[in-house]
């Protein structure tokens, strides 16, 4: 099964949600002070969340919704296979 994002897919690789976080970002232009200020979280934990050291809570999925217009149901797909 593969996760559509917009125009592009993604494949059945397990792809670290972190990763698409930052292409994601990248795509707007946003750099990670300016996600993290738009997602209302602390630097820190925005680093993490791309790192893979913390989970994608299904608050912070909401917020990826949000800010950068990917479904919620994606992120906690893109969590749940890595």
């Amino acid at each position: 099964m593969a996760i559509r994002l917009d125009r592009r897919t993604l494949s059945d690789l397990h792809v670290p949600p972190g990763e698409v976080i930052e292409e994601e970002a990248a795509t707007l232009g946003l750099t990670r002070g300016d996600l993290a200020v738009a997602l209302e979280l602390p630097a820190q934990t925005l680093d993490d969340l791309i790192r893979g050291d913390q989970a994608v809570t299904e608050e912070t999925a909401a917020r990826l919704e949000r800010v950068l217009g990917v479904g919620a149901h994606v992120w906690l797909g893109l969590e749940s296979s890595y």
